[in-house]
């Protein structure tokens, strides 16, 4: 298999942009260089998790979501006409908890419960399963389509690439990798990172560019973002020390899914429902509706 990753981000930024614009509907999906070429014999595979965050922290509408996942898919479908596509869903709770989790360590300075009123049209659209298959199904029918849950892969590994292989006819390659990649914030390290992005968003916009930072300056700023998520997701034991200390000083919140709001749960479960209807999903059902 021949893996393109940064050859999808042409794609996605150019529908994150035209999903903005009233006219999208009259734009033409602009064709995709891919960045890598699959050799002979090679089956050629794209992935990118931006095609499922598009606009997060950015207060979108659920509007320009639903027009940038269907502007996505028609770029795919410019790009490579011949697909097999796979979308692999999380539980509602536990994908909002890593949602906001993300928006943190990209800088978001709310908590959790503001997060969720403020996102909330993100949230609902991004979580529906059944619009998601529906807008993929216009492009490349729904017998190329499959969807399967992360519990599955988590819980029985060897029966989500053999659902893989099944699907695509092509054999994959299973590494097991029992370290943790893009490792979750814990409640104290996350608080931490919460407060310190208020303290960058306090002196980028108070001092004295008045939030207007020269392009290096933002260059640098991430960077040192960059930096103090990563140092907070695997701390050394030194830093650790020092991060509880300042943890006790800090007012910690928890972020637990019982605050989730209900009716917000029951609009995700409710389509989700009619998308898997009578499907046990692999077993996982119970935690989608």
């Amino acid at each position: 298999m021949c893996l393109v990753k940064n050859g999808l981000l042409q794609l996605v930024n150019d529908a994150r942009q035209r999903g903005k614009e009233p006219t999208h509907k009259h734009l033409t999906p602009a064709p995709v260089l891919l960045d890598s070429q699959p050799l002979p014999g090679q089956k050629l595979v794209l992935s990118n998790e931006a095609l499922s965050g598009a606009y997060l922290n950015e207060r979108a509408s659920t509007t320009q979501i639903r027009a940038f996942q269907e502007l996505a898919a028609a770029h795919m479908k410019s790009a490579v006409a011949k697909s097999k596509i796979l979308i692999v869903t999380r539980s509602p709770e536990k994908l909002i908890l890593s949602i906001y989790n993300q928006a943190i360590k990209q800088g978001s300075t709310d908590t959790f419960k503001q997060f969720v009123q403020r996102e909330r049209g993100f949230i609902e659209q991004a979580l529906n399963i059944r619009e998601l298959f529906n807008v993929w199904k216009q492009h490349y029918g729904s017998s190329n389509i499959l969807i399967l849950p992360m519990e599955l892969l988590q819980n029985d590994e060897q029966r989500f690439y053999g659902e893989i292989e099944q699907f695509t006819g092509v054999l994959t390659s299973q590494v097991n990798r029992p370290e943790i990649v893009n490792r979750s914030l814990q409640d104290g390290h996350l608080e931490i990172m919460r407060h310190f992005n208020k303290w960058v968003k306090l002196f980028t916009e108070h001092g004295q560019y008045g939030g207007r930072l020269p392009k290096n300056n933002e260059q640098a700023l991430s960077f040192v973002r960059f930096d103090v998520r990563y140092a907070l997701e695997s701390p050394p034991p030194a830093l650790g020390r020092r991060l509880k200390l300042l943890e006790r000083k800090l007012r910690q919140q928890t972020v637990d899914s019982a605050d989730l709001p209900r009716d917000l749960l029951k609009a995700i479960r409710a389509s989700n429902a009619k998308q898997l209807k009578k499907d046990d999903f692999f077993g996982y059902r119970e935690l989608y509706v």
